[in-house]
């Protein structure tokens, strides 16, 4: 099937115990009444992730197409005020107003959830590079663990859709721009304990 061709659309979502699968498609929770659930959905797919263990093998939102290549692909996830504007606008087949939660299976490093990987989403990752505070997908958090690092940068550099940007990126700091070339070197020859794999094929 084409990825994300289908589309899961509910007001809430709470996976205490099993999974759900969303394979190559995409998931939007719509919650116009009461407060985001950005952050219980967050905590749903980085059970499912599974860090300790295998890859998507946890309990929670999972992506067993992700799991096939769990280098290059995963799930990402936003607010859509953040990654369509303020007012939202469409989600594959679907249109969202801006108080909504973004879910899709995409690159690593796809921060605005469009399915590619270039200058765009290193804008976002340069922005929020060595921040502190739980950070999510759209901001440039790609493995999940709160923090934009130098790991995040490498997930972009892996999958980038171009040759690597020339000129500093608005809004990075020094350290953005230090880590900058190293990343794109280490996407195409991974040391030992990046835990990173060579580029993956088209999307």
């Amino acid at each position: 099937a084409q990825s994300g061709a289908r589309v899961i659309d509910v007001s809430g979502v709470n996976v205490s115990s099993g999974k759900l699968d969303l394979t190559n498609n995409r998931l939007i929770v719509d919650y116009s009444s009461g407060g985001s659930p950005m952050a219980s959905i967050r905590q749903q797919i980085i059970s499912g992730y599974n860090a300790g263990g295998a890859l998507w093998g946890g309990n929670g939102i999972v992506s067993s197409t992700a799991a096939a290549s769990p280098a290059s692909n995963a799930i990402g996830y936003g607010e859509a005020a953040d990654v369509l504007g303020s007012i939202g606008g469409s989600f594959g087949t679907e249109s969202v107003d801006g108080t909504a939660v973004l879910v899709r299976y995409t690159k690593a490093g796809d921060a605005n959830l469009d399915g590619v990987v270039n200058f765009a989403d290193l804008v976002r990752v340069a922005q929020n590079y060595g921040g502190s505070g739980n950070r999510f997908w759209s901001q440039g958090d790609f493995n999940y663990d709160g923090i934009v690092n130098f790991a995040d940068l490498v997930m972009v550099a892996q999958n980038y859709g171009s040759a690597l940007p020339a000129g500093a990126v608005p809004g990075a700091p020094v350290s953005f721009e230090q880590d900058l070339q190293p990343a794109f070197a280490a996407a195409s020859a991974p040391e030992p304990g990046l835990g990173v794999i060579g580029v993956v094929g088209a999307y």
